[in-house]
């Protein structure tokens, strides 16, 4: 009787029948894991790129349209930015764009000039009229240009990258 429980046992622990299908099942949902986590990694620095795309498109815009703006065209020229934010994002949904002209979303600060310094902006005014704000730069009109966005991780977890993935980004373009 021991001898053949020995021998069963010996020929037990040779055999590799389904050894496979164990390791497998141990290691699939580590794989899984990684897998989704990094394609969710890969779809939130999609989303990066395409909102910093998006504010690029929309400071060239500003900057090659916004140098003789009056209070009448200003609304305008604000919408059209924030147009051409939203549609060079091509996002499932269209991302929250600010637009503000001297630092502000109407006409108030349409003549005065400024200097910029540090991050963020600190606004200086120098006027109605172009002045020096140190050294060798002169103060000008900004269009500032921001641009968020969020979507749903495929990984829901707050633990391990959290429900929702959100990015932004912010262009002060000078105009004038």
């Amino acid at each position: 009787m021991i001898r053949r429980f020995r021998a069963s046992f010996a020929r037990l622990s040779r055999a590799r029948d389904g050894l496979a299908a164990v390791e497998f099942a141990l290691i699939m949902p580590v794989f899984l894991l990684i897998t989704v986590a990094i394609v969710d990694i890969g779809h939130a620095f999609y989303m990066k790129l395409r909102i910093v795309n998006a504010t690029t498109a929309a400071a060239l815009y500003a900057q090659m349209n916004g140098q003789s703006l009056t209070s009448s065209t200003l609304g305008a020229f604000l919408s059209r930015v924030q147009a051409v934010a939203v549609a060079s994002a091509d996002l499932p949904e269209p991302p929250v764009v600010t637009v503000l002209f001297n630092n502000a979303s109407d006409a108030a600060n349409l003549n005065g000039f400024y200097c910029l310094s540090g991050f963020p902006a600190v606004w200086t005014g120098t006027g109605s009229a172009s002045g020096t704000c140190g050294g060798s730069v002169s103060s000008g009109k900004f269009v500032t240009i921001t641009i968020s966005a969020s979507t749903s991780t495929l990984l829901v977890s707050d633990t391990i990258l959290g429900p929702t993935f959100a990015t932004s980004d912010l262009a002060i373009v000078r105009v004038q």
